[in-house]
């Protein structure tokens, strides 16, 4: 009997201690799967943000992202005097000089005067173009431009469609699709349907600025 109660108390006093060298076993074993990242799309990231955070001008430095911007446009401006800049058109001199400063590190990749920019500055860009307008001859051949319009507007949509499928845009991932369409409305619209369409389809800055280099370059 006394062997027995023996045999009982050493076996309840083992059967704690198995249990937490089990547990301990099995924690160590047991992890978390790690979830599906897409490397290139990770770096993209940590290099904007590097570059956000690393840059000689900060984003909060308004006056020097104002500074920077107003540099650039006044080289794209000037460079419309001299025959190459003539050629390339000083827009795309000046989108060429703002994507050269932030790779190298001089202004930042994104900056709340961008915003800005885009928000209030950009829409100015109809109204200013309209007052050169003739309203005598924008009435009389409406009929026949919008008739044009429609027909144009059409091809540009089923060419974006085709050229979508046939070259998809694997390297902007889930903004391709958006930048896309972005592009179809701007060739509809202008530059003002472009901006509008990736705000509201929230799209990457360094996607709607990789569409905009593109289309001004091609």
């Amino acid at each position: 009997m006394s062997a027995a109660v023996a045999q009982g108390r050493s076996t309840s006093l083992r059967t704690p201690r198995l249990c937490a060298f089990v547990k301990q076993r099995c924690g160590k074993k047991t992890t978390a799967p790690r979830p599906m990242i897409n490397r290139k799309h990770t770096k993209r990231r940590q290099r904007q943000k590097c570059g956000t955070n690393m840059s000689l001008i900060a984003p909060t430095n308004h006056w020097g992202c104002w500074a920077a911007l107003s540099l650039a446009a006044a080289a794209g401006m000037w460079s419309e005097t001299k025959p190459l800049g003539r050629q390339f058109t000083g827009q795309i001199v000046t989108i060429l000089i703002a994507l050269a400063l932030s790779n190298v590190g001089i202004i930042p990749f994104d900056a709340p005067v961008y915003g800005f920019v885009n928000k209030y500055l950009l829409p100015l860009a109809v109204p200013l173009l309209l007052f050169q307008g003739n309203l005598t001859r924008v009435f009389k051949e409406t009929g026949r431009l919008l008739t044009m319009f429609s027909l144009g507007s059409v091809g540009t949509v089923l060419g974006t469609l085709v050229a979508l499928y046939l070259i998809p845009l694997h390297s902007l991932g889930s903004d391709g699709w958006k930048i896309a369409a972005a592009l179809a409305a701007r060739h509809i619209g202008g530059a003002i349907n472009y901006v509008s369409t990736t705000a509201a389809l929230d799209t990457s800055g360094g996607a709607v600025a990789s569409g905009l280099a593109a289309d001004n370059i091609l």
